[in-house]
């Protein structure tokens, strides 16, 4: 019997051997079940191009290095495809990344509505919940991970008040300053603040919403598990009515009861974990004088999903967006008051946010990458901010801003 031989150079676009041509067969069986809609087409090292999706939509070219990287990115693609763009196995050749990124959520979503998948989910979630304990040791840790990573960085692609936080924006918003500017005003409006009161921050950042609140006469206090924000907001804020301190708000509860007049927190409440919200409002309400208000500043979504894998690995372990539901539910409990409905700022604003972001931190990447950031952090932030744009534009992710009051008899 003849064996038979295959050509020792096979020509462009042909495959060297049979297993080869039955691999590439099975590989796109299996992205044509996941990729339903868009307009994507896939190009490799070694195999021919191949297109994907519906048509409709904006073209894509995606580049992958070699076929181990398909492959690789195709096993528990939640986080792998973020950890193959990481390692340079993939490119984006044509289009933006932001708006993909949208297309891949897009068709994620397809996906989500079967009942199997929909089942798995809940109980995934269950199991996620009730294993992530941020305790105060653990809450210090998850800080550290995202934000002691350097204050340059921060300032590469920050406005010069450094809020990383979304902005809102308007008719009038003509700059992400602005917009900022905006959510900041916005924010002091409904907590209603006037000169001498007593007000804290809860995860102050570097300090700008602290820095407002002591413009207004008020005396302000701000904490922040962050050394770098800690070191930052001292040197950068010297009114005589701040002050910043790096302490759990926890701990801060315990030792200051019933001292603040009013209490605002932007972009913290998203690290406190579900298991926890009750303990967050509970303090809210220990830390509050009778008659006490506080805003509570966080993204939303309107599913009990946990993080995205990748995203709670690499940028914020320990991070969950609450539902809107979740959050006055726990304020409730806690005995606190909602005097107002919670207002809701569409996904478009933290959209926008990012797209200033993503286009600063690449357009400061030469500087950072003489201060010891390498390629694969590069990529690492790109997708990070690409894919949180692509979640507040594709998946009805949001911000919102609960008002909540301390009776004046309990």
């Amino acid at each position: 019997m003849c064996e038979r031989k295959e050509p020792d150079n096979p020509a462009p676009g042909t495959f060297s051997t049979f297993s080869e041509r039955v691999y590439f067969t099975f590989l796109t069986k299996l992205i044509n079940a996941f990729f339903k809609v868009g307009n994507l087409t896939i190009s490799f090292k070694d195999l021919p191009s191949m297109k994907l999706g519906d048509g409709s939509g904006e073209a894509f070219l995606l580049h992958f290095r070699d076929k181990s990287d398909l492959v690789r990115m195709l096993y528990k693609p939640s986080l792998n495809i973020g950890e193959v763009f990481m390692d340079g196995g993939w490119s984006l050749e044509q289009g933006d990344l932001g708006r993909f990124m949208g297309v891949l959520l897009e068709n994620e979503e397809l996906m989500e509505e079967g009942l199997v998948f929909r089942t798995f989910d809940k109980f995934s979630s269950f199991i996620g919940h009730t294993l992530t304990v941020n305790s105060i040791k653990q809450s210090h840790q998850n800080v550290q991970h995202h934000y002691d990573i350097g204050n340059d960085l921060y300032k590469s692609f920050l406005d010069e008040k450094m809020l990383y936080s979304c902005a809102f924006f308007d008719d009038n918003t003509k700059t992400l300053e602005d917009a900022q500017d905006n959510k900041i005003s916005t924010t002091l409006s409904r907590l209603n603040v006037s000169s001498g009161m007593a007000v804290l921050e809860i995860g102050c950042g570097w300090g700008a919403m602290s820095k407002a609140i002591a413009d207004t006469g008020a005396n302000a206090t701000g904490i922040t598990l962050s050394q770098e924000q800690l070191a930052y907001a001292n040197q950068h804020n010297k009114e005589q009515n701040s002050t910043f301190l790096l302490e759990d708000y926890r701990d801060h509860a315990q030792n200051n009861p019933e001292s603040y007049d009013r209490i605002v927190s932007i972009g913290m409440f998203e690290h406190v974990g579900r298991r926890h919200y009750q303990d967050f409002f509970d303090a809210i309400k220990n830390l509050l004088k009778p008659g006490g208000r506080a805003v509570i500043h966080s993204i939303v979504k309107d599913s009990t999903t946990q993080t995205n894998p990748w995203l709670r690995k690499y940028i914020f372990p320990g991070g969950q967006a609450p539902r809107i539901l979740d959050m006055t539910e726990a304020a409730l409990a806690s005995g606190l008051k909602l005097p107002h409905a919670p207002y809701e700022h569409a996904g478009f604003n933290y959209a926008e946010t990012l797209r200033h972001w993503r286009k600063r931190f690449i357009e400061s990447w030469p500087e950072l990458s003489k201060n010891g950031y390498d390629e694969r952090f590069k990529r690492m932030w790109l997708f990070y901010l690409a894919g949180s744009e692509a979640s507040f534009e594709a998946l009805g992710t949001r911000v919102a801003q609960v008002i909540v009051e301390k009776p004046l008899s309990s």
